[in-house]
């Protein structure tokens, strides 16, 4: 589970996968690692989705305010037997435990996340708070708003290399704040990341689509409205932000707020950008955003240097995350 990748000239080294015998026969049968996989195991071949979307031709969408309906806040089932799981450190989240038994190797010298006091307003309205459901145990990430009933987050939250499971359920709380929502929790009804992620942990693989159940009557994106994203290719320096639910800071509270920062993107690769920000464990899935608004990728790892610097980065919105999200937006 442990997202710290090395990396020499920021060739990424593949990591390996132990999948159950259902799940790998499923992934036997594609054969281009941007296939879709979704919650059931059932792929959906790449060159089918492309086929599907190709008449919207997007690249670059609108975004959605929303209402700000304030909404009751609901039970959640929760299995006490069950621990959760530290995506980062593949540990047990023991919350008697101070924020010390925590290893932040993505905060990067100084930290210089600020809290989120207002998650009423844009973007931060639209950035939530993921919680994963597996067979054995649950796991924490952040995700993002990108359609009416729409969450993009990583691959990683949804399939565990480590073990080969793939989650079961889960919730997704837009705009959580000390502890409280007023928008809704809305549970997780199916997922879809590339087959490519399952199959090799390659981090330009590492995204995810999350399609939510409504609440009542009222899908997320009804409430709190979503963001625009926008396809790039070159992102080096670009101004970005990014927020979400870093562990550390939740356990060093004992509150669950959003915290982030700005910076710039560094260095690129054809799919992958670079970037200084601080971020830490539960920041997993959490949206690159531009000045504009615009999710311009999603942040995954941190990833050590041949020379043992620590940089952060994550999949830029290529053309295929695009698709993804254009295809799901159609189900």
């Amino acid at each position: 589970m442990r997202r710290i990748i090395s990396a020499v000239l920021f060739g990424l080294m593949a990591l390996a996968i132990t999948v159950s015998p259902s799940f790998a026969n499923t992934i036997s049968n594609s054969n281009s690692p941007y296939d879709l996989i979704n919650s059931k195991g059932q792929i959906i071949k790449y060159s089918d989705l492309q086929n599907q979307v190709q008449s919207y031709n997007v690249s670059e969408s609108r975004g959605k305010v929303g209402s700000g309906k304030v909404l009751p806040e609901r039970e959640i089932p929760k299995d006490p037997n069950k621990p959760t799981i530290n995506f980062g450190t593949g540990q047990i989240i023991d919350e008697d435990k101070d924020s010390n038994s925590f290893s932040p190797f993505a905060v990067i010298g100084t930290d210089q996340r600020t809290k989120v006091t207002d998650t009423t307003k844009t973007p931060h309205k639209q950035i939530a708070y993921v919680e994963l459901e597996y067979d054995n145990f649950y796991a924490a990430c952040t995700g993002t708003l990108i359609g009416k009933d729409l969450v993009l987050t990583n691959a990683h939250c949804v399939h565990d290399l480590d073990t080969g499971e793939s989650a079961v359920g889960g919730v997704v709380i837009p705009a959580l704040k000390d502890n409280h929502y007023s928008y809704g929790a809305y549970f997780i009804q199916d997922y879809y990341h590339p087959v490519g992620y399952s199959n090799s942990g390659d981090s330009q693989y590492d995204f995810a689509i999350l399609k939510l159940e409504k609440y009542g009557s009222y899908d997320a994106g009804d409430i709190v409205g979503y963001l625009p994203y926008k396809q790039v290719t070159n992102l080096s320096g670009t101004t970005i932000k990014i927020y979400g639910y870093p562990a550390d800071l939740i356990e060093e509270t004992g509150l669950y707020n959003q915290w982030g920062m700005s910076g710039t993107v560094s260095q690129e690769s054809t799919n992958l950008a670079y970037y200084t920000i601080d971020t830490f464990n539960g920041q997993s899935g959490s949206a690159m955003l531009n000045t504009s608004n615009q999710v311009v990728g999603v942040h995954n790892a941190s990833y050590r240097l041949q020379n043992g610097n620590v940089i952060n980065g994550g999949p830029k919105m290529t053309k295929p995350m695009v698709d993804f999200i254009t295809w799901a937006s159609l189900q």
